[in-house]
């Protein structure tokens, strides 16, 4: 058996006597010694019901020099925005936005939902964070990519390497089935680092 598929078992047989609901500080400590998440610096980043996540440095703005087209979704003509990679660091005027990606890496057991979220220091500096901070159950082998925008008026932004801007809070529910399980269907498993957006059709 695989060392991941190994780490697996473990925690679907610790999470059997886990009720449903958030998860917290123990639960949460657990998880990770079992391989949940990889790559922590250290286990102060476990607060009460949330585990702090780092900037990897790898950054992604939209390219101001490219030709630039309307982003579309459509089944026929998927477009995703030009984007060119920034590192270390990424400076935000006002109003743009980047990806930035952890630099923990997650195997999410079939039983366990995530959500994203700013730390409030980054909410309360002018720092947004898209609402697609979702993380499906079987989402595995994989950085998570963070879409960060500066909603201040009159002050630019720097992002870098080993910033705790974001937080992961966890839910355990049931088991999802293989059929729905991110790990079967999901299109950004295995990312590693900051991953741009793929533009398709999700049902193909």
């Amino acid at each position: 058996m695989l060392k991941a598929d190994l780490a697996r078992q473990y925690m679907e047989e610790y999470l059997k006597e886990v009720p449903n609901g958030v998860l917290t500080g123990d639960r949460l400590v657990d998880l990770i010694k079992l391989g949940m998440i990889t790559d922590i610096g250290s286990l102060h980043q476990v607060n009460a019901s949330s585990v702090d996540l780092r900037c990897s440095g790898r950054f992604f703005i939209e390219d101001a020099k490219a030709k630039h087209h309307t982003v579309t979704f459509s089944d026929t003509t998927p477009r995703a925005p030009k984007m060119v990679g920034k590192s270390p660091l990424v400076d935000l005027d006002p109003g743009a936005w980047c990806l930035g990606s952890s630099i923990e890496k997650f195997n999410i057991p079939e039983s366990i939902s995530g959500f994203v979220h700013l730390r409030s220091t980054a909410g309360r500096s002018g720092m947004d964070h898209a609402a697609s901070g979702f993380i499906d159950p079987g989402f595995h082998d994989s950085n998570l990519t963070f879409e960060f925008q500066n909603v201040n008026q009159y002050h630019p932004m720097r992002i870098e390497l080993g910033n705790i801007v974001a937080q992961v809070i966890f839910f355990k529910g049931e088991v999802v089935s293989p059929r729905y399980s991110y790990r079967n269907k999901g299109r950004y498993n295995n990312s590693k680092g900051t991953v741009e957006a793929i533009v398709s059709n999700p049902f193909n």
